[in-house]
């Protein structure tokens, strides 16, 4: 007897909730007014702009470069392997960090679409005083 009391009461809850949630002549206003009222249409595009912009920024192709030696004598001799792919394929060099003494590391950005960053990034792991090369924020397409 008490079990059917209370699977007639939470049938009658369940039933009342779905009747009021598909009722269509139900105020909106009945909960008050939305954070997205309050907000213009002009705010509201350019919060989102700056999200998408942001989103793109986080995006962007970068090469993490780990070597050991000198950074000045490799990008600015002319005949360092180092500068002629930095010139060959527009990448800047960014964020110098140390690991310790004998390794540091830079992060390069390219200033223009790669077509194949993966194969650029094997290039550069290719030359004599670059330790290790890792490519951030590949399309999976671009991966072969």
């Amino acid at each position: 007897m008490k079990f059917s009391s209370i699977t007639n009461i939470l049938a009658f809850i369940f039933f009342f909730t779905i009747t009021i949630s598909c009722n269509e002549s139900v105020i909106d206003n009945s909960f008050g007014t939305t954070i997205l009222d309050t907000m213009s249409n002009e705010k509201l595009k350019s919060s989102t702009r700056a999200f998408l912009e942001e989103s793109e920024k986080a995006k962007k192709i970068t090469f993490t470069v780990i070597y050991n030696g000198d950074l000045e004598q490799m990008s600015t001799q002319k005949d360092s392997k180092f500068k002629l792919l930095l010139d060959t394929y527009g990448l800047e060099i960014t964020d110098p960090f140390e690991i310790d003494e004998e390794h540091k590391g830079i992060v390069l950005v390219p200033t223009t679409a790669l077509p194949l960053p993966i194969e650029i990034g094997k290039e550069i792991s290719l030359l004599d005083e670059v330790l290790m090369v890792e490519v951030d924020n590949v399309k999976k397409d671009s991966i072969s």
